[in-house]
């Protein structure tokens, strides 16, 4: 039998113990750490949510709200339905709102208005302030906000009323011709004119009356379609 030349016998038995070194810091650096893992029982695999889906943690209170409600009628009394809606804004069911509501009349914006309830929002949880029948903050501010604040939005004056003595309709006059003039720019006499045809069409009782509610318990000053001017106008404020 043949021996390797001690040189080539010490560059094998090298080679050798290069390759289990190697090896070696093969198993330390990575293969043991992989076991240790795959083995630990704090670590789980979450698979992730679907898109629109939450975490069953996350309560439905917290949940951002960009919601919108609408419906339709004929408002401006065209004898077409006329598209309104109401945008609700907020960092979940249980803060504060900002909202817009909106009228869109034959494709065209006819009334828009927008206001932020932060001062209202905590009158919610109290008991009666909404109704009798909600029972707490959550489900009042719902009733509210999905129904009625359209519920009493709308209404048709009724020419049988005995409102229509000379101080109410001297205050219309008033207060109309003054919306006329300061945002729609109509000059006195033709403000007049147009004046006449308000409380006309209210006496006939054709008018529909816009009235945006504040809260549960306040509104806004009485406002109806103009043909005249494509808007609506302030006619009535309590």
């Amino acid at each position: 039998m043949k021996f390797l030349p001690k040189s080539k016998f010490f560059k094998a038995i090298w080679a050798v113990l290069l390759v289990l070194f190697a090896w070696a810091i093969f198993i330390e650096l990575y293969w043991i750490p992989f076991k240790r893992s795959a083995a630990s029982p704090g670590v789980q695999s979450v698979p992730s949510n679907r898109e629109g889906e939450l975490p069953e943690s996350l309560s439905a209170q917290e949940v951002r709200v960009n919601e919108v409600v609408s419906t339709r009628a004929d408002v401006t009394g065209d004898g077409v339905m006329d598209e309104i809606s109401l945008k609700l804004a907020g960092a979940g069911w249980n803060q504060p709102f900002k909202w817009t509501l909106s009228i869109i009349s034959g494709g065209k914006l006819v009334y828009e208005q927008s206001a932020d309830d932060a001062w209202l929002d905590r009158f919610f949880k109290d008991k009666g302030y909404v109704n009798d029948k909600c029972p707490d903050y959550l489900a009042c501010k719902k009733q509210y906000y999905l129904e009625d604040f359209f519920k009493y939005l709308f209404h048709r004056v009724d020419s049988g009323k005995e409102q229509f003595n000379e101080a109410y309709l001297s205050e219309i006059r008033r207060v109309t011709k003054e919306s006329l003039g300061e945002k729609y720019g109509l000059a006195p006499e033709e403000a007049e004119k147009t004046t006449d045809w308000v409380i006309d069409h209210m006496k006939s009782g054709r008018a529909v009356i816009l009235t945006v509610p504040k809260s549960p318990v306040q509104s806004e000053c009485s406002q109806m379609y103009v043909p005249r001017v494509g808007g609506f106008v302030t006619t009535y404020c309590e």
